[in-house]
């Protein structure tokens, strides 16, 4: 199965990786399609109103020359997600170690290109983690098999070609 993708540069979507005019392919071999669904609606004001197939809503919105400001923008939304699928695979895996989690948190600042369309360009998450008997080496290691392994929110941003890097600390 193909499809297309409309956007620039013209890419091609199959069930093993993207191909395109940068050649980027995410060696996902045979990796079976997970589809997904989501609506968003507009109803004559801000904000916009998202709902994903798990009946999940989720509200976008924009600054006051464009929206009310009463919720986070799409971009915030992304930084958000970086953070939140990188911390879900970090817990999961400190867990499997039956290392015992506190608090984690993970601050993120972003860089993004100043023209059309304002991309990110570069990312920094600060991940500080609570825990009587996890390591700074375990944190480490487990950010690392997070970012570079198993976040897919890190892996669509790479691919973007945004550059992402980290810190962790004990606190």
């Amino acid at each position: 199965m193909q499809e297309l993708c409309h956007a620039e540069p013209f890419k091609i979507l199959t069930n093993s990786c993207w191909f395109g005019v940068d050649s980027n392919c995410f060696n996902r071999a045979t990796l079976p399609l997970q589809l997904m669904h989501a609506t968003v609606t507009y109803q004559d004001t801000m904000p916009l109103s998202g709902l994903n197939d798990k009946g999940h809503t989720t509200l976008f919105d924009a600054p006051p020359d464009l929206g009310t400001g009463s919720a986070a923008s799409p971009m915030d939304t992304v930084l958000e997600s970086l953070g939140g699928c990188s911390m879900m695979d970090i817990i999961s895996i400190l867990r499997k170690k039956r290392k015992e989690l506190i608090t984690l948190e993970a601050s993120l600042e972003a860089e993004r290109a100043e023209e059309h369309p304002k991309v990110f360009t570069s990312i920094h998450i600060k991940y500080s983690l609570k825990s009587p008997d996890c390591t700074l080496e375990e944190l480490e290691k487990t950010v690392s098999l997070s970012l570079e392994k198993y976040c897919s929110v890190a892996a669509m941003i790479r691919a973007s070609g945004c550059a992402i890097s980290w810190a962790s600390e004990l606190v």
